[in-house]
Order: structure tokens, then sequence, then C-alpha cells
């Protein structure tokens, strides 16, 4: 396999790491906050994630090619208490993975 497709392949890895780890994050915050059903959404996004995330380990392990694990970054609403502020970071999760 090319080097590039291996790049890519790690990149999106570590991008569905970080969005899963955003999503929990964001919905333990609400969860502390008693905004239980925007919490539940946001534990379904984290939840989605981490499948992809798997898939992409699962895919490159079958292909004898380990996974490189990036560093995670808290999510820029961590500490906000303005609900759109939650789910702007969301938006911004979704429309990081489209570049």
């Amino acid at each position: 396999m090319k080097q590039q497709l291996i790049d890519a392949l790690q990149e999106q890895f570590n991008r569905e790491r970080m969005n899963h780890a955003a999503y929990r994050a964001l919905a333990d915050q609400l969860d502390n906050m008693y905004w239980p059903g925007s919490s539940a959404w946001m534990r379904k996004s984290s939840d989605e994630e981490q499948a992809h995330a798997d898939k992409f380990a699962a895919y490159m392990v079958d292909r004898n090619i380990t996974p490189r694990y990036a560093p995670l970054e808290a999510p820029a609403a961590l500490g906000e208490t303005d609900l759109t502020r939650f789910f702007e970071a969301a938006l911004e999760l979704e429309r990081s993975e489209e570049h």
C-alpha cells in the first residue's frame, strides 16, 4: 500500500478518535448542567465516531499496518454554559471531517 494512502488512513483514524473524545467530553459536561437530552445526543454521536475509528483501525490492522495514536485535544466548548456553544462545537467537528 502506498505511503500516501497509509498516511490518509492514519489521519482519518485520529480524526474519528478526536471526534469521539470531543463528543464524549461535551456529553459529560451537559450531564453536569442537567441537559439530559442534549447529553444523550452527544453521547450517541460519540459512540458513532468511536465505531468509525474502530473500523479504520481494523482495516489497517488487517493490512498489517499499526494505527498511530495522536494526542487528543479538548473541545473548545468545554467550560461554556451556553447550550448553543456545545452545538456549534459539534458542528465544527463535523465540518472538520469534510477536509
